[in-house]
């Protein structure tokens, strides 16, 4: 089979590009023909990771002139003659892939949500019918993007997977890393995601420092990146807590960092899925998520989900009645869960086949 994955964002430490690199990087596809196209690149090396699958890599501008990217698109799938079309999003503005698949006939156009709610909220109601008229089938990543995005058609329901027992607890791991970034003797937060106003890195910030006030033998670590760090980074330093929160940037060993947290927090605006919060629990720590996280999310019991429009205190009150004991056998419940991503790639590839065999009857 000769596929076409195409991503809105660009390739980096973001979520759908984690999604995409962990569907994929592995020897599940590779019998097939897998092509990718980003609209660029931000990591240097992240390229390398699928290139060295044997799959092709290339960089569309999608941003500064969309005519001209859609004619390129156009231009590249009629080539290429392509059997399957994957489009990874977040809205109803990937109308412009499928619709460049549609032209060149490509028979099987899937579009792949992997959010609940998106920036440009009129364009999404405008384009949404016709984006569900171009695509011929939709996966995402849980019911509420589903909901979101397709209304009630049929949808296949993709769980965002990961290495699971690459997560699990290592007390080992948790020593040497509470040594060195001195933390032995302190409550840690902890926050995995990029700044944005989506994560809000805002109010987690105003909960430490309320939590702070009252329990000074605390830290808050945030693992990412983004357009807001400096942001909050200047918050932090205003609120002279800057001793007190550790900015990690972007780490590809955050299964490691999770040792060294005794508490994870959650607090999105809103989340087509959240897969932070299930490394979180395969790692055992207790998370406390908003409730624009999905319910979904939720396979220990030690995950509690609080309002935004609650008072930040009672915020801190969950923060001082949690029980910070690790939740046991968090790896096999996550995988019984169905989120190991080696199953998830097979079924994937699974129906791509069943897809193409549909098609190829008509």
């Amino acid at each position: 089979m000769k596929i076409l994955i195409l991503s809105s964002v660009d390739y980096g430490l973001n979520g759908i590009s984690i999604v995409i690199e962990r569907l994929y990087a592995n020897k599940i596809f590779s019998n097939e023909d897998v092509t990718f196209v980003f609209p660029n690149t931000s990591e240097i090396g992240m390229i390398d990771v699928l290139n060295s699958y044997g799959y092709k890599v290339n960089i569309m501008n999608r941003n500064s002139n969309p005519m001209k990217y859609f004619f390129n698109l156009l231009r590249f799938m009629k080539q290429n003659n392509f059997d399957i079309v994957h489009v990874h999003g977040n809205s109803a503005t990937n109308t412009i892939e499928v619709l460049a698949a549609k032209i060149v006939a490509i028979p099987i156009r899937i579009m792949h949500v992997h959010s609940a709610s998106c920036k440009h909220i009129n364009i999404n109601r405008v384009l949404k019918p016709t984006l569900n008229y171009l695509c011929t089938h939709r996966f995402a990543c849980s019911q509420q993007a589903a909901e979101y995005l397709f209304d009630d058609r049929k949808c296949h329901i993709i769980k965002n997977g990961l290495d699971v027992k690459k997560y699990g607890f290592d007390i080992s791991e948790r020593n040497n890393l509470r040594a060195e970034y001195k933390v032995n003797d302190n409550l840690v937060i902890g926050h995995v995601g990029g700044f944005s106003d989506v994560k809000n890195q805002r109010f987690l910030v105003d909960l430490f420092y309320s939590y702070h006030s009252e329990h000074p033998a605390s830290k808050l670590v945030l693992v990412g990146d983004g357009g807001c760090r400096k942001e909050i980074q200047n918050k932090v330093e205003k609120l002279s807590i800057s001793q007190d929160v550790l900015f990690l940037g972007n780490r590809n060993d955050v299964y490691s960092l999770l040792n060294m947290i005794d508490l994870f927090v959650f607090p999105s605006i809103h989340e087509g899925f959240g897969v932070a919060p299930i490394e979180a629990q395969i790692n055992g720590l207790p998370v406390i998520a908003s409730e624009g996280v999905p319910r979904s999310i939720k396979i220990n019991d030690n995950v509690y989900f609080l309002s935004l429009d609650d008072d930040i205190s009672v915020w801190v009150k969950q923060i001082e009645n949690i029980s910070l004991v690790r939740e046991s056998n968090s790896v096999e419940k996550v995988l019984n869960a169905g989120f190991d991503i080696s199953d998830i790639s097979q079924n994937i590839l699974m129906l791509y086949q069943e897809l193409k065999g549909e098609t190829a009857c008509k």
